[in-house]
């Protein structure tokens, strides 16, 4: 869903996104039937897609680590060795009414699992997007203070202080998209 939207909104460059279980369960299979079927509903194509479990190498290499439920965010805890850069968060922790996402695995309501993911990524995106620096004049201009960065070869990680004084980070900036002076 997440590369969806990100896809749709032309920012698919400017993210690495991935997907991987919290369980050894699925490892190997394809998405589940009736997930793969409420996805096709909505024009999501997930043929290739096969489960793969998360690692403690996924810490080191993103950014943020996004769970549906406490469960998951307990065993991201485990599986990675703690969270000591606060990059582990509910999806729903984004939105303006944090919550777990009821698990379809479980519950059998996918109708209601789709309500909550596409609205959590959003959020997560729309921060992401909102806060990112532009070119003086560019339509998504933002007066920020730069106040941090940090460069590894392909990307920047950025904190600014926006006009109402609130802080916020822009994390993976392709240097493809973007110049600093």
């Amino acid at each position: 869903v997440m590369k969806d939207l990100t896809s749709k909104a032309g920012l698919s460059e400017q993210f690495e996104i991935a997907s991987a279980a919290t369980s050894a369960w699925e490892i190997g299979n394809p998405v589940y039937p009736p997930a793969r079927q409420k996805l096709e509903e909505h024009g999501i194509d997930c043929n290739g897609k096969t489960a793969r479990q998360m690692t403690r190498l996924d810490y080191a290499r993103y950014d943020h680590l996004i769970g549906m439920d406490e469960s998951n965010l307990c065993d991201i805890l485990r599986l990675v060795g703690g969270d000591p850069q606060h990059k582990i968060s509910l999806l729903m922790a984004h939105t303006d009414h944090p919550r777990e996402v009821a698990d379809p695995w479980f519950t059998g309501d996918f109708e209601a699992t789709w309500q909550d993911v596409p609205e959590g990524c959003t959020a997560v995106g729309i921060r992401a997007h909102d806060f990112a620096p532009s070119a003086p004049g560019a339509e998504n201009a933002l007066p920020v203070e730069l106040l941090s960065a940090s460069e590894n070869p392909f990307d920047w990680n950025l904190i600014f202080r926006l006009p109402d004084g609130t802080t916020r980070l822009w994390w993976k900036v392709s240097k493809t998209t973007l110049s600093v002076a």
